[in-house]
């Protein structure tokens, strides 16, 4: 698997899908999660006092006796792309006491020593969510809140007949107990397995709400429901929120056929908000912001980021002033309906890899216009003028990291003037008593200027990306967010930090 520059990922995510259909994804690395386990592990003292004991009768008037103590490491996490299941270790320190009973006579009791860190425990174990009412889920299926506020625990659910259990070896040395061990093996997943699932640790990482956040706008980002997955070295959770849940079997959607990690290097977390849901969202605050004055917000095709067209209700018209003299004109009414030149509205990333915006828009009209120069004799002339307005604006920052949310706008002063063109158009020879021209009266560029349609700056309502009730979080806070990317799925990039 590799581990892109923010360059390369960027262009493997452009014009691609990456949450298989889900409004979210929200990526886990294998190596924070490790540390922030190998701390609530500690915390809570659950890997000590793991007792069993051992009888064997190697011959008829001998029997052997083993009293066993052992202390678990705290548990290091692996995740793979081939299978659904997470790998668990633990290494296995502590004691054991040995009695030996010859012909019914006991001897004193030999305590030893396990060989440091020479056993390890591995379970291979599905990824499950315990609902607050206690009831497991497995992770592989979609999970639905229902309408009542709940919330789920991720955990790794050792009670189950899909786990596979393997002792293995750190060393490559003999020991005498080896053989032992390989036995032992029984009675360690007996003593995982009586534990309640709920109240005992269950190595549970995290936790999935669907109550609103007290501190946000908006629910775009509210949980309905969820999948877990996986890729080698992270754990996937795929969150639809306001859209139907995407694929059953979803996977960190890219270009090409390399897997990649899910966040570029120099980050260890990302949040993936899925391109549509980003995109009904934009429109939605669109909608709100320009009321009145936009009459339809459509997708447009792009290659990368997001581009919409704004057809807007506006319209303007002129009636020129023309000179009063030996010569006068007769011009038709000068009008351009803005419904038919949408404005396009694009966010993308610049060379940097920061998101901005830009709006163009462009707008023509054709005038036809008629003179008479009334010195005998009279001459007639005429002519058309196409009058075409062109408009781009700067690409300013579209959004920025804010605490929690992710806060957008647009800003467009309004003092900014399309540029004009005025062209005069090959006309018939004659019309009538009137010779065509190809000239462009002066009054056309000086009483003719457009302005954009409406006020086009707005500022959207903040999204909430993170809170103990919004997405997973080992412990308080899942992801400190420093950067963001819009290649086609609006990416936020971060790390985890420590948990205390």
């Amino acid at each position: 698997m590799s581990i892109l520059s923010k360059k390369d990922f960027h262009q493997r995510l452009e014009g691609t899908k990456a949450t298989s259909g889900w409004d979210l994804l929200v990526s886990y690395d294998e190596e924070h999660l490790n540390r922030a386990l190998a701390k609530k592990w500690k915390r809570t003292n659950k890997g000590s006092g793991v007792k069993f004991n051992l009888r064997s009768q190697p011959v008829q008037t001998i029997q052997i006796d083993q009293e066993f103590d052992i202390t678990l490491s705290p548990p290091t996490l692996k995740f793979s792309t081939s299978s659904k299941n997470a790998l668990l270790g633990m290494v296995l320190n502590g004691s054991y006491t040995t009695t030996v009973t010859v012909s019914g006579q006991k001897q004193p009791p030999e305590t030893k020593t396990l060989p440091m860190n020479a056993y390890r425990l591995e379970v291979a174990l599905p990824i499950s969510a315990v609902s607050g009412d206690g009831k497991v889920s497995p992770g592989d299926k979609v999970i639905h809140f229902d309408q009542t506020e709940k919330h789920y625990s991720l955990i790794f659910h050792f009670k189950n007949t899909e786990a596979k259990w393997h002792l293995t070896k750190n060393d490559t040395e003999k020991h005498d107990l080896d053989d032992t061990m390989k036995t032992a093996l029984t009675q360690i997943q007996a003593w995982f397995t009586s534990k309640d699932d709920i109240h005992w640790i269950d190595v549970s990482v995290a936790q999935l709400s669907n109550k609103a956040n007290p501190n946000s706008d908006t629910d775009t980002l509210l949980p309905r429901s969820f999948v877990l997955s996986c890729q080698a070295g992270y754990l996937f959770v795929f969150i639809a929120t306001k859209n139907p849940p995407g694929r059953e079997d979803p996977q960190f959607g890219h270009k090409g056929s390399e897997t990649m990690a899910p966040v570029p290097s120099g980050f260890t977390s990302s949040i993936i908000i899925g391109h549509k849901l980003f995109t009904e969202f934009m429109k939605d605050e669109l909608k709100k912001s320009y009321t009145g004055s936009l009459k339809e917000i459509t997708e447009k095709e792009t290659s990368s980021g997001i581009q919409l067209s704004l057809a807007m209700t506006d319209s303007q018209s002129w009636n020129l002033n023309t000179p009063i003299g030996i010569t006068t004109y007769d011009v038709d009414k000068v009008a351009v309906d803005y419904t038919k030149y949408p404005i396009t509205l694009h966010v993308k990333d610049d060379k940097s890899l920061a998101s901005s915006v830009s709006l163009t828009w462009t707008a023509e009209t054709k005038v036809q216009w008629y003179s008479c120069h009334k010195i005998d004799p009279a001459t007639y002339t005429y002519g058309q003028v196409a009058i075409t307005s062109d408009w781009t604006s700067p690409p300013k920052g579209f959004a920025h990291i804010a605490g929690d949310e992710l806060q957008i706008g647009i800003d467009v002063p309004k003092t900014e003037l399309p540029s004009m063109s005025f062209k005069g158009e090959k006309v018939d020879q004659w019309w009538n008593q009137y010779k065509g021209v190809t000239e462009v009266p002066k009054f056309f560029k000086e009483q003719v200027q457009f302005t954009l349609p409406s006020n086009l700056s707005c500022q959207f309502k903040g999204l909430n990306f993170f809170s103990a009730q919004n997405v997973f979080v080992p412990g308080v806070r899942f992801i400190q967010a420093t950067e963001q990317m819009v290649p086609h799925d609006v990416v936020l990039l971060g790390t985890m930090p420590e948990v205390e």
